[in-house]
């Protein structure tokens, strides 16, 4: 029965070609990590295939973080305010100057 055989065998085998250069580099990796060269492509694909559903996962967790985090610099900065005006006894004024210039202004430009 052959490798390939589309009977009964749900497994199919690809083959590529790989430029000379690039060959010798992907031989001496595998060779580096104990692997055949079948075995680090095969790896390199499954990998491959996973990494779409980690990288989204890592992406949701960055915009989350992000959105954490510009939160609580909103909170931080109506704390300031609130303490410059309270127990710094500041004008509203002078204490949205001082957070606009120090706490939330600085950070968009940069």
């Amino acid at each position: 029965m052959a490798k390939n055989s589309s009977r009964g065998n749900s497994i199919k085998v690809f083959g590529f070609r790989l430029p000379p250069k690039e060959r010798e580099m992907f031989i001496a990796r595998a060779a580096a990590l104990a692997m055949s060269p079948h075995e680090l492509a095969r790896l390199y694909v499954m990998e491959r295939l996973s990494a779409n559903e980690a990288e989204e996962d890592v992406r949701d967790s960055l915009s989350r973080i992000q959105s954490d985090l510009t939160d609580a610099r909103h909170e931080l900065a109506l704390a300031a305010m609130a303490i410059l005006q309270h127990g710094g006894k500041t004008s509203k004024q002078v204490a949205e100057e001082f957070v606009a210039k120090n706490m939330v202004g600085s950070r968009r430009e940069s």
